[in-house]
């Protein structure tokens, strides 16, 4: 990962970070944005696990969260693939895109739901944050979806 700060920090970044410091306990919404919120919340976490307060998310930090959990950053990653990851993925792998982000949303939940369930019953909200992450709201994917569907639908 790259080092990052307040003020210059990349989205997936930034939400990277925050998702690790939500995971560790410390209150922070995982938005995108390195705020106030994120930069008191890395400094405490910091603080609490011996490393430099800086507030900055550097080598160290990320090691230290890494080693906490594992995990996440596959967990993360399955999550928040984008349209590109998938395209890229059925180009080198020969597979046709449409199958590919079928078995994608079919495989993949949200709040205990599959996001082809939340397609299925128009959740339109719950499908754009487990599909593109929390950013989904400042981007209006959302909305997006709905009025593609209104555009496209069968019926209308």
């Amino acid at each position: 990962m790259q080092v990052i700060k307040r003020g210059l920090a990349p989205q997936r970044e930034a939400t990277t970070l925050q998702v690790f410091l939500q995971a560790s306990g410390y209150p922070v919404n995982p938005d995108g944005r390195f705020g106030g919120d994120t930069d008191r919340a890395l400094r405490a976490f910091q603080r609490d696990h011996g490393l430099i307060v800086d507030g900055v998310a550097g080598e160290k930090t990320w090691t230290s969260m890494f080693a906490l959990h594992p995990n996440l950053l596959v967990e993360m990653s399955k999550k928040w693939l984008s349209q590109q990851d998938i395209e890229d993925f059925a180009t080198e792998g020969s597979l046709d895109v449409r199958a590919a982000f079928g078995g994608f949303i079919a495989a993949n939940r949200y709040r205990g739901k599959t996001l082809l369930r939340l397609l299925q019953v128009k959740d339109w909200a719950s499908f754009a944050a487990g599909y593109n992450g929390p950013a989904y709201a400042q981007n209006r994917y959302d909305v997006k979806l709905a009025e593609a569907y209104r555009k496209y639908r069968p019926d209308g």
